[in-house]
């Protein structure tokens, strides 16, 4: 498992479901600001960005499952500091693997950008309009390459986009919030998470 700053990831998966068509709001500050206050309950939904950030609930299920040993968890942010060091630290405690192993890291995937055409974005995006382009395709294309096409006009739809800055209001809002999930995962990872901790309050006087 790698975990990121949960902070970071609803930000990055916010403008991600933005890329994809699935959320047509286009404010991540107004949409935290409407969530806040109770949460995201269900982690399934595909607009859960608080739910999907409390990483320990989801741990506990898996480590009340798996042997504690089995389960292996990455921090993102040492990931990219030292991509190579990270997954070899993983290849280490994996039987069977060569720790010596340099994977190639220099393919970076789901890169920020916004769509050329909103009505090719909702025939890629939506899973009623691509099943017909499915239904009529099923005779001539195998299911991969069905896969393969979809890819290919995501991309081809695809232009470079830099997405407006967080405030720093709702960061530090989303720090607050984290913070308790985020202590809990320390506890059973046994690990620090200080840099994923909000800023200390100004002593007063």
């Amino acid at each position: 498992l790698v975990l990121r700053d949960p902070v970071d990831r609803a930000y990055s998966e916010f403008w991600y479901a933005r890329k994809r068509g699935w959320e047509t709001s286009e404010s991540f500050d107004k949409t935290i600001e409407e969530r806040l206050p109770e949460g995201d309950k269900d982690p399934g939904q595909p607009d859960a960005y608080l739910a999907r950030g409390r990483y320990v609930e989801h741990l506990e299920t898996i480590c009340a499952v798996f042997p504690r040993p089995q389960v292996n968890v990455l921090i993102f942010e040492e990931m990219t500091a030292d991509p190579i060091e990270a997954c070899q630290r993983l290849f280490r405690k994996l039987g069977g693997v060569d720790p010596s192993f340099v994977p190639s890291v220099s393919h970076q995937r789901n890169v920020a950008a916004q769509s050329r055409s909103r009505f090719l974005l909702g025939m890629t995006s939506k899973g009623e309009r691509w099943a017909v382009v499915r239904r009529v395709t099923r005779p001539i294309l195998s299911e991969r390459l069905r896969h393969r096409l979809k890819a290919a006009l995501q991309s081809l739809n695809e232009r470079p986009f830099s997405p407006p800055p967080m405030t720093m209001d709702t960061r530090e809002k989303l720090k607050e919030y984290y913070d308790p999930w985020n202590r809990r995962l320390e506890r059973l990872l046994e690990v620090s998470l200080d840099h994923w901790r909000p800023p200390p309050s100004p002593r007063s006087g």
